[in-house]
């Protein structure tokens, strides 16, 4: 189970999340399961999840405090294991484009949804390993997609220094 925490300055995030919902349980074939801080109760919104103007900043906040975070570090996926003992994992979504967060969304979707058996396990170091699993291949992702970004301009320094280019 995930947790998204924001504050309210973070209102297109929430925007996307609410309109990529269905998308994102979809994709992870309805294993991953997002808690998003609301004012109401999701029963007393049948057959869609609470809009922006139910997201309930105060209670996210205490969440943070809960989980040990700093609010700088807002918005953040939260990982919860379910073992008050250890911290929680997260990975923060600050400063993420649209594309970026889609990219994130979906490798995460991806990965619960092929390690979901290993989820189905019971005991902390069982949820914690595929919790450290999910995030490290995630963490990956995003360092191989910085340096694919980077390759054509060091490529570019690469053939200015040797004199191949005008």
């Amino acid at each position: 189970m995930s947790v998204l925490l924001a504050d309210a300055y973070n209102q297109s995030l929430l925007d996307w999340i609410y309109g990529v919902w269905d998308q994102l349980h979809a994709d992870s074939g309805h294993v991953w399961h997002i808690a998003i801080p609301s004012k109401r109760a999701v029963r007393d919104i049948p057959g869609s999840v609470v809009g922006v103007r139910d997201y309930n900043t105060d209670l996210a906040r205490d969440l943070c405090r809960q989980y040990g975070l700093n609010e700088s570090v807002l918005p953040a996926l939260v990982f919860d294991n379910f073992n008050e003992n250890v911290r929680q994992q997260y990975l923060s979504l600050n400063g993420r484009s649209e594309d970026e967060l889609r990219r994130l969304f979906l490798h995460c979707a991806r990965h619960i949804s092929g390690k979901h058996e290993s989820l189905q396990m019971v005991g902390y170091e069982n949820i914690s390993a595929a919790i450290d699993e999910v995030i490290g291949a995630v963490r990956l992702a995003d360092t191989r997609h910085v340096l694919l970004k980077k390759v054509p301009a060091v490529f570019s320094i690469i053939s200015r220094s040797v004199g191949m280019t005008g």
